[in-house]
């Protein structure tokens, strides 16, 4: 872990006068001086292209001693206090600047003693167009902190306070991993009490090969069904035994509304699993934790067919995976070129 100090130590005696009373010392009188040696670490830090993500930091306290004393001055010279943490989004690695966005400013993370500190949690979205690889993320880093501390016999002590500030790396690991992309090539309005056939493409757009990957299908509102009225489904899945970097696979599905359904447009949420390249088996995250991509229904009433229009709509998945299931259920059915 690499850390440099980029900016001033600033440093003010305070006068005798001006401190609280502390306990009576048992030395006869000496000078303690050290300082905090803050370092940052990143224990859950692998990601993926196209994610949301938190990044969580840890700061650890490696305070240094140079002459030693009563341990409450040497604790007193080692804790850094009044912790703020930024991302230097002006100083990231070239291959990410472009690519990744911090949506946390500045963190307050008080006073950090000797040892660890943490969680403190910095949000951001990863772009799909990050390549894979290990990255060392820069933080600017200010505290005060005690310099030294002067006693002696029937007198307070004299402290020597000090500000500084600094650049703390931390790293990340932006993943080799399948990214997939949804997209409905014929998303045309389904009429309340009818269905309608979907032909939507599953694209990896990731770096990485995909197998037995599956696609599921889900919708939240019980008026919309997967499958024939008949026999109503409120999930739908597809199987695709792999789908290589770059290779898009084609499914159709089959979508309907009953007859009381209301005029509008209704999501239906894509989850993807799969097997990575290590055979681990993945799973994609819940939509409440992850944003998916969604694929719209649009239901037109019957006593308007005659103003609808045929909308085209746009659906995007990332997504990773993680089990298997049956090679087909509810309404869909897989073109597997």
């Amino acid at each position: 872990m690499r850390l440099t100090a980029l900016a001033f130590v600033v440093a003010t005696v305070v006068a005798a006068g001006a401190t609280p009373a502390v306990p009576a010392l048992a030395q006869d009188e000496g000078t303690v001086v050290g300082r905090p040696n803050l370092e940052l670490s990143a224990t859950e830090n692998r990601f993926g292209p196209g994610e949301r993500a938190i990044f969580e930091v840890f700061v650890s306290n490696n305070g240094d001693i140079d002459r030693g004393g009563p341990s409450e001055l040497e604790e007193r010279v080692t804790t850094a206090r009044n912790v703020r943490l930024e991302i230097q989004d002006d100083r990231l690695p070239p291959a990410l600047a472009e690519g990744l966005q911090v949506e946390t400013s500045e963190i307050f993370a008080g006073s950090v003693p000797e040892g660890a500190s943490g969680p403190f949690a910095f949000n951001v979205e990863i772009s799909e167009s990050v390549a894979p690889g290990t990255y060392e993320i820069p933080v600017e880093v200010t505290y005060d902190y005690t310099n030294f501390v002067r006693y002696g016999p029937n007198q307070a002590p004299e402290y020597g306070d000090s500000q500084r500030t600094q650049t703390a790396y931390f790293t990340v690991v932006v993943e080799d991993r399948p990214q997939f992309d949804i997209r409905t090539q014929n998303l045309t309005r389904v009429p309340a009490g009818d269905t309608a056939t979907y032909r939507i493409n599953v694209t990896n757009s990731g770096t990485s090969p995909a197998t037995d990957a599956r696609v599921q299908l889900s919708v939240a509102n019980t008026s919309i069904f997967f499958g024939g009225p008949d026999n109503p489904q409120q999930r739908t899945s597809v199987f695709f035994r792999s789908v290589a970097p770059g290779e898009t696979k084609t499914f159709t599905v089959t979508v309907g509304a009953d007859r009381n359904t209301a005029p509008g447009t209704y999501l239906a949420d894509a989850f993807v699993s799969y097997t990575n390249a290590n055979g681990v088996q993945e799973r994609s995250e819940a939509p409440d934790v992850r944003r998916v991509g969604r694929r719209r229904t649009d239901v037109r009433g019957q006593r308007r067919s005659q103003h609808s229009q045929g909308r085209r709509h746009r659906s995007r998945q990332r997504a990773t995976g993680q089990h298997r299931h049956e090679q087909r259920h509810g309404g869909s059915r897989r073109d597997d070129r």
